[in-house]
């Protein structure tokens, strides 16, 4: 599997899944009630974020320091 694709998919499932597991346990140690309709919003945006912006910036970045290694 290339490494875009890689990249994509750890910052565009992976991420978002542990976003809203922090954001789920910081609400619950708040005492807030916690209802999983509530965060849903919270994921498609992370997902969103992730897919689009995060994942293929990281892998430009990560292609710029091998070949600046280079």
């Amino acid at each position: 599997m290339g490494n875009l694709i890689k990249s994509i998919l750890y910052w565009g499932l992976i991420f978002p899944v542990g976003f809203v597991i922090i954001r789920i346990l910081i609400d619950y140690m708040f005492g807030r009630e916690v209802t999983l309709i509530s965060y849903i919003p919270v994921y498609l945006g992370s997902l969103i974020a992730g897919l689009v912006f995060v994942g293929p910036l990281m892998y430009l970045v990560s292609r710029l320091r091998k070949r600046k290694r280079n």
